[in-house]
């Protein structure tokens, strides 16, 4: 298949009505599992491309590479087809990855045979599901730490990933970061880490792999969510709006947040920047700071006090810090991360996946 849509003059390609198609997708244990609007938050992440006389050949619960195929079908279902193709628009069969990572015709077998009958190429709506096994979804009803979400906050050079580290590791949580992934592709690809350093032609190469390492973790972020699993979100906090979007979608699944906020002075920010191997230019670390300083107050206002918790990391690291961390931060998450949700929508869930 081809990542990119195939237009044809005068005609087209909509998007499949998911909620229709749920009757389809369901018979598959992994997607039922997710429920109805879980299967809709996950079609919604995939994307329109193109599949061939040729490549249509690895996709299964199809006959569309049989030439003969459309001859076969019924009368009723061609007279349709045809009648779409004429209005000028026609929804996009489902093709999605299924965790074996064979490909699989979901819906929408008609429009896929009559679309590559008339113009050999056609558009579909493709929608990975590689990596939502069902040990996956199910294991969060017994996995420490389930419907506890901790979002982290600190512009470039704060050291939020030094402080999380030390926080927050050994409750249980899954930890979603598109920097470790970013950093990882950086480095198999070869490419200069500092920012100022690079050529054009490595700025366009780094922001493919972030654009890459972005939705890697998204794909991490649903599969853990859906499991309900405890999870640290890491993010710089400049962006207020993105956060509290995340927090409610977590808030209305029946998760309990707070929030690790980890401040710097901005002369700190830019000298442990310089010091990074991947470091960014510092008119950006001044923007994100700024930024950053900015939305303290709303994030305060957002989690609340008892759920905001406020580090100064300006200064170098001693034991009296990590002995006030640990008191004052470390147990208290810990204490909360083994308690039971108390949430209804949670307690409905658990009670849902232990029947």
């Amino acid at each position: 298949m081809q990542f990119k849509e195939f237009k044809e003059k005068n005609l087209t390609f909509t998007s499949p009505q998911l909620d229709v198609e749920w009757e389809e997708a369901n018979r598959y244990p992994y997607i039922a599992k997710l429920g109805k609007q879980g299967w809709i938050d996950l079609a919604n992440t995939g994307r329109a491309v193109y599949v061939t006389n040729k490549t249509v050949t690895q996709i299964s619960n199809t006959d569309a590479a049989d030439y003969n195929a459309w001859g076969e079908l019924e009368k009723e279902k061609r007279d349709r087809f045809n009648a779409s193709i004429a209005s000028g628009s026609i929804e996009m069969p489902i093709v999605m990855k299924l965790p074996n990572d064979k490909l699989e015709l979901i819906a929408g077998n008609t429009r896929l045979t009559g679309i590559l009958k008339k113009y050999s190429k056609a558009t579909v709506w493709f929608i990975d599901a590689s990596g939502l096994q069902e040990d996956v979804v199910a294991e969060g009803v017994n996995d420490p730490g389930i419907f506890k979400a901790v979002f982290t906050a600190g512009g470039p050079g704060s050291g939020k990933t030094f402080i999380a580290e030390k926080a927050l590791l050994g409750h249980g949580f899954k930890v979603v970061n598109s920097d470790i992934l970013f950093e990882y592709l950086m480095l198999k690809n070869n490419l200069e880490l500092k920012m100022g350093q690079m050529t054009s032609d490595e700025r366009e190469r780094r922001d493919f792999e972030r654009d890459k390492a972005k939705a890697l973790t998204q794909k991490l972020q649903y599969r853990y969510i859906h499991g309900r699993l405890g999870l640290i979100v890491e993010g710089t906090g400049k962006n207020y709006e993105k956060a509290q979007r995340l927090n409610e979608e977590l808030s209305t699944l029946g998760y309990e947040t707070k929030m690790l906020f980890v401040n710097t002075d901005l002369n700190a920010a830019l000298e442990r920047n310089d010091e990074r191997p991947r470091s960014i230019e510092k008119e950006i670390v001044k923007k994100s700071w700024s930024d950053v300083q900015r939305n303290m107050g709303r994030f305060q206002g957002l989690f609340g006090q008892a759920n905001f918790y406020l580090i100064d990391n300006s200064s170098n690291w001693t034991p009296a810090k990590e002995t006030w961390l640990t008191k004052n931060v470390w147990q208290p998450i810990n204490a909360w991360s083994k308690q039971l949700p108390n949430n209804s929508a949670a307690k409905e869930w658990i009670v849902s996946q232990r029947a």
